[in-house]
């Protein structure tokens, strides 16, 4: 019995150590990007990173046309006045070719086609992202990258993040 109960305690606390996309949500003060502090911004919530949820109508799946929920990281790139400056990643909800959330890592990968709407048509696109971070205390260290070979994107960002509650926006 001390065995049976040992056991579902260690499960229970390494999944508690554990970084799944769900706890990511929220507000980050962005610590570095590509090894840059970013310059902030005269309006403190603009200056946050942010991981949100999103009921999506942009991306649907080509074999069910079904329309994709989103995972959306915005990191925080910097002010250059007059302009905030953001990184996007659309992460698919339901849709990954890999996901591991383990102790202190999270790796997020998905490559596939979609069908994404501009002006309401939609359209067949490639979309690649890669997603890795490990987390140490309150900081996030990360990469990530987005390539779409018919929408000519190809970014790949290094970053650190602390979790911080979200600025009330004015």
């Amino acid at each position: 019995m001390k065995k049976l109960i040992l056991f579902v305690f260690l499960i229970y606390t390494a999944k508690s150590f554990a970084i799944d996309l769900s706890d990511l949500k929220g507000c980050f003060k962005t610590i570095d990007i590509n090894a840059v502090t970013p310059s902030p911004g005269p309006i403190k919530w603009r200056n946050q990173s942010l991981f949100e949820e999103f009921d999506s109508y942009t991306y649907k799946t080509t074999d069910t046309n079904q329309y994709l929920n989103l995972y959306v990281l915005s990191l925080f790139e910097g002010y250059n006045d007059p302009y905030y400056s953001y990184n996007p990643i659309v992460l698919f909800k339901d849709k990954a070719d890999t996901l591991i959330e383990e102790d202190g890592y999270l790796l997020y990968e998905v490559d596939t086609d979609v069908y994404m709407s501009r002006s309401g048509l939609f359209s067949k696109v490639d979309h690649y992202v890669r997603v890795e971070i490990k987390k140490f205390k309150n900081e996030y260290t990360g990469s990530a990258e987005f390539r779409s070979i018919q929408r000519k994107y190809n970014r790949k960002v290094n970053f650190t993040l602390k979790k911080e509650n979200c600025i009330e926006q004015d």
